[in-house]
Parts: C-alpha cells; sequence; structure tokens
C-alpha cells in the first residue's frame, strides 16, 4: 500500500510507550497464571481466564501500538486503530492543526489522524506531536512535484493484525495446559 521513500513515522510516543509496557505486563501476568495456576483453579477456568486477559491485551494493541503517520515522498500512510488509510499528496487539500490534526481531502471528506489525536498532556505541552505533523506534512508536500494527474485517490484497508494476537493466545493456553499437567 506504501508509496515512495519513507521520509518520517510519527507515533504518540507517551503512550506508545504505556502500550508496550501494558501489553508486556498483562502477557507476563498470564504467562505467570497460566503456569502456576491457583490450586482451586482447573484448566478450564484458567483458560478462560487467560482469554479475557489476551482480550483486553489485543483490544490495548490495536489502539495503541498501531496508529501511526509514515510520511513518504509520494503520500501519507495514516494507521488509526484498525484501518490503514494510503493517502496521496495529491488527494489532500490542507492540514489543519488545532488541538488535533485532520487532513483535509480534495472532495470534502475529512480524515482525522490518530496519532495527532487530542490529549491533555500533549495540550499542556503545547501540542508538539500535532505541531510535528503538520510541519513534517507541509514539508513533504511542498518538496513533492505538483503533477495536476496526480492520484487523488484515497485506499483504505482493514489493517486488525490478528496473526500477532492469536500467536499471544496459542502460547498462553499452551503454558496453562502444560502448567494443568501437574
Amino acid at each position: 500500500m506504501r508509496e515512495g521513500d519513507v521520509l518520517a513515522v510519527v507515533r504518540r510516543r507517551g503512550e506508545f510507550v504505556f502500550a508496550v509496557v501494558a501489553v508486556v505486563g498483562l502477557v507476563g501476568a498470564g504467562l505467570w497464571l497460566g503456569a502456576f495456576p491457583p490450586g482451586v483453579a482447573s484448566y478450564g477456568m484458567t483458560a478462560q481466564a487467560l482469554g479475557v486477559i489476551w482480550l483486553v491485551t489485543w483490544a490495548g494493541m490495536l489502539p495503541a501500538l498501531q496508529t501511526r503517520l509514515v510520511v513518504t515522498t509520494a503520500g501519507l500512510e495514516v494507521t488509526n486503530f484498525c484501518f490503514r488509510y494510503w493517502v496521496p499528496f495529491g488527494a489532500i487539500s490542507w492540514v489543519q492543526r488545532t488541538d488535533e490534526v485532520i487532513l483535509h481531502l480534495v472532495g470534502g471528506a475529512l480524515l482525522r489522524v490518530a496519532a495527532g489525536a487530542w490529549s491533555h498532556a500533549s495540550r499542556l505541552r503545547g501540542n508538539p506531536v500535532q505541531r510535528e505533523i503538520e510541519d513534517k506534512v507541509q514539508l513533504a508536500m511542498r518538496e513533492a512535484k505538483a503533477d495536476p494527474g496526480a492520484d487523488t485517490e484515497v485506499r483504505r484497508r482493514l489493517h486488525v493484525r490478528p496473526v500477532r494476537a492469536v500467536a499471544i493466545l496459542v502460547v498462553l493456553e499452551v503454558v496453562a495446559f502444560l502448567g494443568a499437567r501437574d
């Protein structure tokens, strides 16, 4: 889906670090619960508890670990929670930066960039992520050659990445099965 050379990748750094720590903590707790189940818990109860831990982990991975903006020489790759968009520069009318970043597209549609979404902490610091996104997008748009016949089609696809999450669930359940075989 991505075209051109990558110029910059922008993420919400604070939320990204918190999400990584939370996912590692939840997977660690799940491994501990699977390896050393409580004495009164059967394998079925442990498997159900691990399923809930896994669901919370995956639900946390989607918004916090996936949201990003990739600025390339040909356009923007915007990943918002469950969807990934390819936005060529020819499709962008202008970039609005307030407490969030909104791409105004040709034809009047709006695309909110989750990596530049509002947060209280960011607002207290003067919205540095939003300013960084606007600056990088504006610079890349100026450097891109203005081609009147440029592509203006915004492409969208589902981007939930279940393979990683299912792999985590399989590992948790295997550990729980082995832990219940005492």
